[in-house]
């Protein structure tokens, strides 16, 4: 790629070099972090939060590489990602612009370290050498780029909803992040017929793409690993907080505040009409569930429709599986 730093995983060259951002603040940069099953709530959670003053929502920021930058789909705002003004802004602070990095190789930078298959040498902080030497290489990039994000924003708390427990354990590993991990958890059936529903990314404008749809049996197997393996940041960070997403969407911002209130970050911004609604102000996720680009006025409800439409041989399944969290008797919305 013409203009483009090189980030191959062994040739040893850095992305961006050690003095693209001089002058940058050292102080730590606060990420709070949503973790859970596909499925769950994390992007109106995501949302919710992004509201209030010092908070900056980015959606879920480790698909940049690859559906931000890679295939340049739309931004929360409504705009190519490549061509959204605050995106181009961070872009240019932490790289130089963003037309300087390979998304491709970037892409399996990330895929190098960020996955499931090592997820245990992270929690270890074991490996080979040239997983720690990948890994080092990631951080750095990582770390440029939150560190931009805060500066661009003026933002105080990014709110990180990417779900993946690798993505989490490496940013708990960041010495200049203080990392706030919420486990948000949904009745896993709700989340298997979730799964079942019709729908199109609307961030993808060449084509009609329909969201994926999977059988309750792969719903329910990414569930139990996904809930199993965020429980770890209870051993590793000291401001693990689980949340039902049941609650949320039945006591809103009672919900939200207490949950801000336990992690030790501000509540007093929040910014509902009334107990239930919220004006939801544009945003620059990168990805997410559609509801990313909802604005104006919604009311957040709970949603009983998995309750009476989910097949019962679909029911029976997602709660034969052993985990902590299935079948549990709640409802919740479906964004």
């Amino acid at each position: 790629m013409n203009g483009s730093l090189s980030i191959g995983c062994d040739n040893g060259h850095r992305i961006v070099s050690d003095d693209s951002l001089a002058g940058m603040s050292d102080q730590r940069i606060k990420v709070l972090y949503i973790g859970g099953s596909s499925r769950s709530g994390s992007t109106l959670l995501d949302r919710l939060f992004g509201q209030i003053d010092g908070f900056f929502s980015v959606g879920e920021l480790r698909h940049l590489w690859e559906k931000g930058l890679g295939k340049n789909q739309l931004c929360g705002c409504g705009r190519p990602v490549r061509t959204c003004e605050f995106w181009s802004a961070v872009g240019q602070e932490a790289f130089g612009g963003f037309e300087r990095i390979d998304a491709q190789q970037m892409l399996a930078l990330k895929r190098s370290v960020d996955h499931w298959r090592y997820l245990p040498r992270l929690l270890r902080d074991s490996g080979p050498k040239g997983f720690q030497q990948r890994l080092k290489e990631y951080t750095d990039v990582l770390g440029r780029l939150y560190r931009a994000i805060q500066h661009v924003s003026g933002c105080k708390v990014i709110v990180d909803s990417s779900k993946y427990p690798s993505h989490g354990v490496i940013l708990n590993r960041m010495t200049e992040i203080d990392l706030y991990p919420i486990h948000l958890v949904r009745d896993s059936r709700a989340v298997a017929h979730s799964w079942q529903k019709k729908w199109f990314k609307p961030e993808v404008t060449d084509k009609r793409e329909p969201m994926p749809n999977y059988h309750p049996f792969l719903c329910a197997s990414e569930y139990l690993v996904m809930n199993l393996s965020l429980q770890r940041f209870k051993r590793i960070n000291a401001h693990y907080y689980f949340l039902h997403y049941e609650d949320l969407a039945s006591r809103p911002q009672q919900t939200l505040t207490a949950t801000l209130t336990a992690m030790g970050l501000p509540s007093s911004g929040l910014q509902f009409v009334n107990d239930r609604s919220i004006d939801l102000k544009p945003n620059h996720t990168v990805a997410g569930n559609p509801m990313r680009f909802k604005q104006g006025l919604i009311e957040v409800k709970p949603d009983t429709d998995w309750v009476l439409q989910m097949k019962g041989g679909h029911r029976s399944l997602v709660t034969a599986f052993p985990s902590p969290y299935v079948g549990r008797d709640r409802v919740g919305v479906d964004e």
